[in-house]
């Protein structure tokens, strides 16, 4: 015996409803594995950022107890040395430079007048008079050669040391160097202690099973509606089912759903998608209708009926 219409949907409910039962199931087993990897990452950032917390702390220790060293420390002076042993007499060195010329002596008492003599040498210029008064402006002269540079003079004493100034502020910290070249691979690190224990989950929310399902079936739309509820909790899902259903004769203007079986010019056509077109096998009816049950040929003509009595 062929299947029935309700066998054919109660097939396919079934079906559904192990699809929808399937796919519940792999939500909820995702999103339990996403909790646990996204609460194993949370550890992990959690014992990072502690253990860097950690080794800040001991260096800026470390630096606070160096300053303190350095600041406590009183500068001294260190003693002068013992001058060293006299040494061995050296070679006689060239001879020096003359020195200069030393400063004139005091002027003598006038002696007795003497026989005159020859006529001396010129001496040296006397000593400069009193400025007279300033004689007109003369001629530029020529520009005379360059002096010779003087001597340096001699080096002074050190100053006393003074007092050690106060500690400066630290320094901002400087800009980022350029990232240096790629190191070797190093050896693989000891295993770590393990992690503590996580804190357990919280329950999660009750499931849904056949008990709270419930299916319609709207025979105008052909939607097979699916409805698990349970406490405030509810998942619906809605399908189309391209079922066949006769509709009668075709009508102008009405819209026909793919599987829709309607009667035209004497034979049955079902649609193969949404349509308004009238069923047909050349125009545009062709690509949205195909055909069912032909219509037959007209049956030859049947033997006279009997003559009809006179009223």
């Amino acid at each position: 015996m062929p299947p029935t219409l309700i066998d054919t949907m109660l097939g396919t409910l079934k079906s559904v409803s192990d699809r929808l039962s399937e796919r519940i199931g792999t939500v909820e087993q995702q999103q339990a594995a996403t909790i646990s990897r996204l609460e194993a990452r949370l550890d992990g950032l959690l014992q990072a950022r502690a253990l860097e917390q950690a080794a800040h702390s001991q260096q800026v220790e470390a630096l606070v107890a160096r300053v303190a060293t350095l600041e406590a420390r009183t500068p001294t002076d260190g003693r002068d040395g013992r001058d060293g042993l006299p040494g061995e007499r050296g070679p006689q060195g060239e001879k020096g430079l003359d020195g200069r010329e030393g400063l004139p002596g005091p002027r003598g008492e006038r002696g007795l007048a003497g026989e005159v003599g020859p006529v001396g040498p010129i001496g040296p210029p006397g000593p400069a008079g009193p400025a007279g008064p300033a004689g007109p402006r003369g001629e530029r002269g020529e520009r005379g050669e360059p002096g010779l540079p003087g001597t340096n003079g001699e080096r002074g004493l050190a100053g006393e040391r003074g007092e050690r100034g106060e500690s400066g502020l630290p320094g901002r910290d400087g800009r980022d160097g350029l990232p240096g070249p790629p190191g070797e691979k190093g050896l693989d690190g000891a295993p770590g202690q393990d992690g503590r224990h996580g804190l357990d989950g919280k329950d999660g929310a009750d499931g849904v099973s056949f008990e709270d399902l419930t299916f319609g079936f709207d025979l105008e739309t052909k939607t097979l509606s699916a409805r698990a509820a349970r406490g405030e909790r509810v998942l619906e899902r809605s399908y189309f089912l391209p079922v066949v259903i006769y509709r009668g004769v075709w009508e102008f203007g009405r819209t026909y759903l793919e599987g829709d079986q309607v009667t035209w010019a004497g034979s049955q056509w079902i649609a193969r998608a949404t349509t308004t077109d009238r069923p047909d096998e050349t125009g545009m009816g062709a690509r949205t209708w195909v055909l069912s049950a032909k219509r037959g040929r007209d049956g030859k003509p049947g033997p006279p009926g009997p003559a009809g009595k006179d009223s």
